[in-house]
């Protein structure tokens, strides 16, 4: 579907999440890959955009056949076009680096990351592009003094963003550049390709998906209370969102004047 103006096509973008929003079962991601390849070639754009790492998010897209026009990974701080060409990103300065060494002194994680953009791993690379640092940690293994201390770091690094995002058992403690997030790469994509905010629409399930389901005509599936002020509609799959857009059935935010 395209919405029409003064005899012009105006194309529309779909953002999704990967895990728990496009992956919600195996049926769904063959459904949702049906509709969106058959979004994709009536001229319009999607975006699988992930917390994940590049690396870790192309073995996902290359196992299930996932069409794309564009990829976005580590919560927007990397994005790509179609061919995998690096056409934006959102760096964290490394000024911080070593003095996470007071968090990685705890020993308590199941592993380090750092991720860059194409590759992820427990090595840190000086003068190369970072996205964020990653400290992954079993809930059973928190300790309040390691919390302590990354409050602190919080505190007196204003300039960075530090969050904490949960999948299951094991809790993600980040350090990145502040204001980075994946509504700030739909934007950025948005200008270049010249897709109005009307037709942009997100959907995603967890914390790090809150920025572009707010800011846009957003979605959400699955329960997560933080979402629920935010999103327009809650679905089941990625698929039921894309029939209602061909449908011209969708609940849209109202545009602010």
């Amino acid at each position: 579907m395209h919405c029409i103006f003064g005899g012009i096509y105006m194309r529309n973008l779909i953002v999704s999440d990967f895990d728990g929003t496009f992956s919600t079962s195996v049926k769904d991601i063959k459904l949702n890959c049906e509709k969106i390849f058959d979004f994709m070639s009536r001229g319009n754009y999607f975006l699988l955009s992930s917390g994940r790492p590049y690396d870790s998010l192309m073995e996902q897209v290359k196992k299930y056949g996932i069409p794309y026009t564009y990829l976005a990974t580590s919560d927007g701080s990397f994005l790509f076009d179609e061919k995998r060409n690096m056409i934006d990103s959102y760096v964290m300065p490394h000024d911080i680096v070593k003095e996470l060494d007071i968090l990685l002194k705890h020993d308590i994680f199941d592993k380090v990351q750092y991720t860059y953009p194409k590759t992820n791993g427990n090595t840190y690379k000086e003068g190369a592009l970072l996205a964020n640092v990653a400290f992954v940690i079993n809930n059973k293994k928190i300790t309040p003094s390691f919390i302590d201390d990354f409050e602190a770091l919080k505190e007196s690094h204003p300039d960075y963003d530090f969050t904490v995002y949960g999948y299951g058992d094991v809790s993600y403690y980040i350090v990145r550049a502040k204001g980075v997030n994946k509504g700030v790469i739909v934007q950025s994509l948005a200008d270049k390709v010249g897709v109005s905010t009307e037709n942009i629409y997100t959907i995603g399930d967890n914390d790090n998906d809150f920025e572009m389901i707010r800011d846009y005509n957003g979605y959400m599936i699955g329960d997560n209370l933080g979402l629920v002020s935010v999103a327009l509609k809650r679905y089941n799959a990625v698929h039921e969102l894309v029939s209602d857009i061909n449908k011209g059935k969708i609940l849209k935010r109202k545009l602010k004047e």
